[in-house]
């Protein structure tokens, strides 16, 4: 005998019913033939949809999700089929991406009153995605029309960038068009892998925390912020305790902003080819934030992060823990916690290859006057030249001079010192030529570390890739300013004899030279062995015996 389909409620209270008879009454006592979703008898309405959005499954999860079909009305003894369709205006999710239907139609077995629509989900979507079904009438089985629609969401932890927005640059990503969601944007995450461009959703951030650079949040006050995860998010409550109190890794980073960048600094963006290129661009701004007008620490850097930013503002990234750079323009957006800010940004990665480092275990140079050291040196190999004024000299520096990135001097208030070809001091008349003659001096960037830490020397001693020398220079720009220069002369930092610059005074024995050089991509650490006299106390019997530590990256 063929049962009719009806579906026990244990207790139904009259609070349940008030309003809802007719409901009632189609599910329960009809004799045709009615389909429904489960899930949309047993769930509230969404919005102004008229039907339920469910939780969310995870994309990540390879497979397929069923939802149970309700059939009111009598048995039949022969399977009935029944069509449903995916609905367009509803659904943000895309066939092929993010799901697949195995077929547009299910079977209501023989004597049975449920059956089951299946979805495929795609392991290869990005995004927090809506799928929208509605179930149809088909032959003489019709639907219950309050619940014959559902819709639920496929969350992937990261969305990836449209493949036509990408394009490989010889060491570099450059992403033409890239979009990231605020911190409330249920649709695009707000953190932020710089080499792939992914945009992860709090939950994928949580379990892939070493591929996260920045954190992107908008504030009431602040604005647009990129926050690296190191920063301590302090006044952002739950929308970042969760970094603070539970990541174990969190990348550092430093962060620079040029608002409203020169034209100069436009084309710095626009013509960036190589991780060199990026690097320079870094550095630049790093070492010169302070100088420009209106500089502020807290909006512009550098640090951990940058806020107040706006559209054609340009922010600089780079991070010693992932040896990430990055030069990112803001093109677009709307700035709210839940909209999305467009960009374009350019990133690559410094090499960690251990044959790209040089070890000059130990050299000495010799002062401007010397005719038996030399004073002028190529870090990349350790060979020396002599000044062209001593012509029994050799070898002389002008026909190496693209290869010479240091010159030692000694003498005045400066005492023992080191400088670029570019910056050398026109009081030492022994190395005017330079400035006279030379089409290619080498410019670059010196920061001196007194009194290394023992982290300090151990982040020298252990480098073995040109990233680990990058790592020691970016900290000795951000170390040397605030330490200690008690029995020093001079007793507090300056610019002028500690750098960044191209030059660094008054060397003393076991401190660190950090150097950084734009013009050969190349970037050092030296160590201050010995400085001594060798036949009498004049100047020109001066010696520093150095070790080097030095590297280049990027297409040269």
């Amino acid at each position: 005998m063929r049962r009719i389909y009806i579906i026990m409620i244990a207790a139904i209270t009259l609070g349940v019913l008030g309003g809802c008879f007719k409901d009632y009454n189609e599910r329960y006592f009809v004799r045709d033939n009615r389909v429904e979703f489960q899930d949309a008898v047993v769930n509230s309405n969404t919005g102004t949809l008229g039907f339920p959005i469910l939780p969310a499954v995870l994309g990540d999860a390879v497979g397929k999700v069923r939802f149970r079909i309700n059939m009111t009305g009598e048995q039949k003894d022969y399977d009935r089929t029944v069509n449903f369709r995916v609905i367009p205006e509803s659904t943000t999710a895309r066939a092929g991406i993010e799901y697949n239907l195995p077929q547009d139609s299910f079977v209501i077995p023989a004597n049975s009153s449920f059956g089951w629509v299946e979805v495929e989900i795609l392991p290869e979507g990005s995004g927090n995605r809506v799928i929208a079904l509605e179930l149809l009438e088909t032959g003489d089985i019709t639907v219950m029309k309050r619940y014959n629609r559902i819709g639920f969401r496929v969350l992937y932890y990261s969305s990836s960038p449209e493949p036509g927005t990408v394009e490989q640059i010889n060491d570099i990503t450059y992403f033409n068009t890239i979009t990231f969601g605020g911190q409330s944007n249920t649709e695009i995450g707000n953190y932020i892998d710089l080499l792939t461009g992914d945009a992860y959703v709090i939950q994928g951030a949580n379990v892939n925390q070493d591929n996260i650079d920045l954190v992107y949040m908008v504030g009431a006050s602040t604005r647009l912020n990129f926050i690296s995860p190191s920063d301590d998010f302090a006044g952002w409550g739950g929308a970042a305790s969760h970094i603070v109190n539970d990541w174990t890794i969190r990348n550092h980073g430093t962060l620079v902003r040029w608002q409203g960048p020169t034209p100069e600094e436009v084309e710095l963006f626009d013509n960036a080819e190589s991780v060199a290129d990026l690097m320079a661009a870094f550095v630049q701004a790093r070492t010169t934030a302070q100088d420009r007008p209106g500089h502020n620490a807290t909006n512009h850097g550098p640090g951990s992060r940058v806020q107040l930013i706006d559209v054609e503002d340009i922010v600089l990234f780079y991070s010693p823990d992932r040896n990430v750079v990055a030069m990112i323009k803001i093109i677009g957006g709307v700035g709210s916690a839940d909209g999305d800010v467009v960009l374009e940004i350019k990133s690559g990665q410094v090499t960690e290859d251990p044959n790209a480092m040089h070890h000059v275990a130990e050299t000495t140079l010799g002062p401007q006057a010397s005719t038996s050291v030399a004073g002028m040196i190529d870090l990349l190999t350790g060979n020396t030249y002599f000044r062209d004024s001593c012509p029994s000299c050799s070898p002389q520096s002008t026909p190496a001079q693209e290869t010479i990135d240091l010159i030692y001097a000694y003498g005045g208030s400066g005492l023992n010192s080191l400088y670029t070809p570019m910056g050398i001091d026109p009081a030492f008349t022994q190395y005017s030529y330079i400035a006279a003659n030379w089409t290619k001096p080498n410019n670059g960037l010196l920061v001196r570390l007194v009194n290394p830490t023992a982290e300090e020397l151990a982040m020298y001693a252990d480098a073995q890739s040109v990233a680990d020398l990058m790592r020691t220079f970016e900290h000795a720009v951000g170390a040397a300013p605030g330490r200690s220069y008690a029995g020093y002369d001079p007793a507090t930092y300056t610019r002028t004899t500690h750098g960044p610059g191209v030059k660094v005074l008054r060397l003393e024995v076991g401190e660190l030279v950090a150097y950084y050089s734009p013009d050969r991509n190349l970037v050092a650490v030296i160590k201050v062995n010995n400085l001594h006299l060798q036949g009498g106390t004049a100047a020109v019997n001066r010696r520093i015996d150095i070790e080097i530590k030095s590297g280049q990256f990027g297409p040269l």
